[in-house]
């Protein structure tokens, strides 16, 4: 759930951060960040090897050796500065880097660096790459995008839509992308909710299911949709439904990749509606005027 200056409109809403990396997210990889570096300064290691100088100082920033601090708190403060100030795509080299060089340590037993892995620093990253939003994720050793920006672009194209259908993708956005309580299952049903919703305020009548109501949409904007599109977009309506409705006494297994791809794809189908009313000359405008709400599912699932 959105906080109270958010939820009345006093900061504006958090968005999935794409090519972007705002203050918190930072602060937050910053700490990790800290813990690893000094993880492999206080390893147990008869060489002298430090991954700070040796690694990151020469081969990542390509320092001169006798540029490099003697001391290890001002070592980190300069890789600190570095990290608060570089681009947000820099940021993420620094932390493909550090995942794809980390060493093997050998910490001591009662150090609180013992369990400083390459393995736990990624998923440490991904954590708080999840918990803030991001649209990236560590996978193996390099981080790839999630969710690129035509995607983004049709979330948002759809949430302009007139009538309820915007509504349920607010909703299902907000069910997705809540860090403390994400709610999956009724991320999926709010936007299956927001295709009934545009397709029922074409038609101008409440059908129960978008499988009742297709027929009439093809028949109120002239569409002739081949067999196998028809079956395709009534089957992964299919699938949404029984995920998110049929099973409301069953655990849910929906995860967050489940829930992105039933915003994206119910978004997009919602923009196809709105732009095929256009073509044949449908006011959706008008229809939100004269039926009002046309949602048959507003309320989550319990």
């Amino acid at each position: 759930m959105a906080l109270f200056s958010e939820r009345l409109g006093y900061s504006p809403k958090r968005e999935l951060q794409v090519e972007s990396m705002d203050e918190g997210l930072r602060n937050r990889l910053w700490s990790v960040i800290k813990f690893y570096l000094l993880g492999t300064y206080y390893s147990y290691n008869s060489t002298g090897y430090r991954f700070l100088e040796d690694e990151l100082w020469d081969r990542f920033y390509k320092q001169s050796e006798d540029d490099l601090p003697r001391d290890i708190d001002e070592q980190m403060n300069h890789v600190k500065a570095s990290f608060r100030r570089c681009s947000w795509h820099r940021a993420f080299d620094m932390l493909e880097f550090i995942a794809q060089n980390y060493p093997d340590c050998v910490h001591a037993e009662r150090s609180d660096y013992r369990f400083a892995t390459q393995n736990s620093f990624i998923e440490a990253v991904n954590v708080i790459l999840e918990e803030e939003h991001s649209g990236y994720r560590f996978v193996g050793t390099a981080i790839s995008p999630i969710t690129s920006s035509e995607e983004v672009m049709e979330v948002g194209s759809a949430l302009d839509s007139p009538g309820p259908s915007a509504n349920h993708l607010q909703k299902a956005l907000d069910h997705l992308s809540n860090r403390k309580q994400p709610d999956y299952r009724n991320s999926v049903k709010e936007s299956i909710s927001a295709v009934e919703s545009m397709a029922n305020l074409i038609t101008g009548v409440k059908n129960p299911s978008l499988g009742q109501a297709l027929p009439e949409v093809e028949k109120r904007l002239g569409l002739k949709l081949h067999g196998a599109k028809r079956k395709a977009l009534q089957s992964l309506y299919g699938w949404a439904s029984d995920e998110a409705r049929h099973g409301l006494l069953e655990e849910s297994h929906l995860t967050q990749e489940d829930a992105r791809f039933a915003l994206i794809v119910c978004s997009a189908f919602v923009n196809y509606l709105k732009a095929k009313a256009v073509n044949a000359g449908v006011s959706l405008e008008s229809n939100v005027q004269v039926n009002g709400d046309s949602s048959p599912t507003g309320n989550s699932a319990p």
